[in-house]
């Protein structure tokens, strides 16, 4: 015959001084009841039915052949373990004491569960779901994952979360919104019990199970190699989806100065995903600005894919790789099939950029750096076919609407025509993503070109295109002069653009007038100036004037340019 032990009167407290074993029996605890065992509750038959309050200091243990339900309070100081069924309800399960408690839910989600420990933590032995609420309800305790999931289901959350609260997802195991939807979700993740690095995740896309764990590191595969050791966070998260494809996300990573690697800037940062499409994080430049907050500081991204995330400057920023060539028409040397470098050799070139580009038609787009645009160290040191000639100025353009620039950057030209990197002979390495571009060059004193169609530049290889060999290589019609024609054709640019606008002419009003702004900068025709790195020298030889020999008379320079005087050459963009 069984027992039934039924607790039925309204606000009766009872307190057993022993554990509690219940081998079959129906235990009924009604409402206003209360229930203290010491020593722990061991479920191992027949029914527990709480609708009161059980309490004990020890476990609270329901095996495989046992139920647990009701809608009570249950509160203990040892180990939740449960192998049989749970029936929630609405109940809450409060987990406190001064040691580290385990939780086995045996499958069965929680309602309310609340973690109400100082300097003690609550380690998950399976996977646990809520179905209210996760309530941190002391200072300084966590929830240790290891390799288990912690889901919320519905609208469940967490609260009372902060950087001595929250879950620590120090295996595999993930916190999971199970129904993510646009209304987003706040991540109380930590990679350990002394680092916490909050993540908000919104979902646009369809619904879906969103997972977030926190790293203690961002690793240079995402997932493996290195740890990065500079210019970024010393924190990674790891965003997982329910069901592959379709997710459109958007996420606020947060941080403190602590996780903050040497280098690292914070006034100009962003998210970085790890793509392993391209074997490197994807940084877009549109994404880079100054962190928001100030401790947790703040960086958003939106319409990302679930993969490894970590807050970079512009060292993880996307940058594809070109190498150009072109000419200039005006120290263009017929004789070396080069371009003289006699600004270099008489050291006037300066070491940062000139202030022509950054204003009208070089006016910056896209994403730049605080600057000064400083040259290496060095860089104006070699002679021969790399000797610098002078700073130059590259866009890229959309492809549809040549008109809208997209991104800008200054560069250095060598005497054989190459474009290099503001190290003086590396490929430009141009923030964007990768994608097709129309490409265009520049120089502060000659008419801009651009290529006919747009390239596909790329983030992994260098690609190659040589204005100088064709005609065609540049839009529009004469888009470029042919500065030789054995052994084989070579197109420069046009010179003479004295007032760097988008035509060369020696007529007209003064303001547009290329003879006039020489002649003004002059002061008189038979002045001489040298030594100076100007724009109406023509002949980039370091000296301007309008008087002597044509080799060196730069307004010679312009008429052999423009074939007569009144002929106006008009750039092409």
């Amino acid at each position: 015959m069984k027992h039934f032990f039924v607790l039925s009167l309204l606000l009766c407290a009872y307190t057993s001084p022993a554990q509690l074993t219940n081998n079959g029996a129906v235990i009924n605890l009604v409402a206003g009841t209360e229930l203290n065992v010491q020593g722990g509750i061991q479920n191992s038959a027949g029914s527990i039915q709480n609708g009161g309050t059980l309490k004990t200091n020890g476990n609270i243990s329901n095996a495989a052949a046992a139920t647990l339900s009701g809608n009570g309070f249950y509160r203990l100081e040892g180990h939740w373990i449960n192998a049989g069924d749970f029936q929630a309800g609405t109940s809450e399960v409060r987990i406190s004491g001064s040691a580290n408690s385990q939780l086995t839910s045996g499958g069965d989600a929680f309602y309310k569960l609340a973690l109400e420990k100082n300097a003690a933590d609550l380690l998950l032995q399976d996977e646990a779901s809520v179905l209210f609420w996760l309530e941190f309800a002391a200072d300084n305790n966590q929830v240790l994952l290891g390799n288990h999931h912690l889901r919320f289901l519905g609208f469940s959350s967490p609260y009372n979360y902060d950087e001595n609260e929250y879950c620590v997802t120090n295996g595999t195991g993930t916190v999971v919104s199970q129904s993510l939807g646009p209304m987003g979700f706040f991540y109380p993740v930590g990679a350990d019990e002394s680092t916490y690095n909050l993540m908000f995740v919104r979902e646009l896309g369809a619904a879906d199970a969103i997972g977030v764990r926190c790293l203690p590191s961002a690793l240079t595969l995402g997932d493996g190699g290195p740890a990065i050791t500079s210019n970024a966070l010393n924190a990674a998260w790891e965003i997982t989806e329910g069901v592959n494809g379709g997710s459109q996300l958007e996420v606020e990573a947060n941080w403190s100065a602590a996780d903050e690697l040497p280098g690292f800037s914070r006034a100009d940062c962003g998210v970085a995903r790890y793509s392993s499409l391209q074997m490197n994080y994807d940084l877009p430049p549109a994404n880079m600005g100054a962190a928001t907050g100030s401790g947790p500081y703040k960086r958003t991204r939106t319409n990302v894919e679930p993969g490894f995330f970590t807050v970079a400057d512009d060292s993880l920023m996307n940058r594809v790789l070109l190498s150009l060539k072109i000419m200039l028409q005006g120290p263009f040397n017929t004789t070396s099939n080069q371009m003289n470098d006699n600004l270099r050799s008489a050291s006037l070139i300066p070491t940062t950029a000139p202030s022509t580009y950054g204003a009208g038609k070089f006016a910056h787009s896209g994403w730049q750096p605080a600057g000064p645009y400083t040259a290496g160290a060095g860089v104006f040191a070699p002679t021969g076919n790399d000797a610098i000639v002078d700073w130059v100025f590259v866009w890229l353009k959309d492809t549809l609407n040549p008109a809208l620039n997209i991104q800008s950057r200054v560069a250095l030209l060598q005497r054989d025509g190459d474009v290099v990197d503001l190290d003086g002979v590396s490929p430009l390495r141009v923030p964007a993503n990768a994608g097709k571009y129309i490409i265009a060059a520049g120089h502060r004193n000659h008419l801009s070109v651009r290529t006919p169609v747009g390239i596909n530049l790329s983030e992994n290889a260098t690609t190659a295109y040589d204005f100088t060999s064709a005609q065609s290589q540049a839009f529009g019609t004469n888009p470029m002069k042919q500065v030789q024609t054995t052994p084989t054709p070579i197109f420069a640019l046009w010179g003479g653009n004295v007032n760097t606008n988008n035509t060369v002419r020696a007529t007209g009003p003064t303001g547009i007038n290329d003879y006039s702004g020489l002649l003004n900068y002059l002061g008189t025709s038979t002045t001489v100036i040298s030594n100076v790195y100007a724009n109406p020298d023509l002949n980039m030889d370091g000296t301007v004037r309008a008087t002597g020999p044509a080799a060196i008379n730069d307004y010679s320079r312009l008429l052999n340019i423009l074939g007569t005087p009144t002929n106006i050459i008009t750039e092409q963009q």
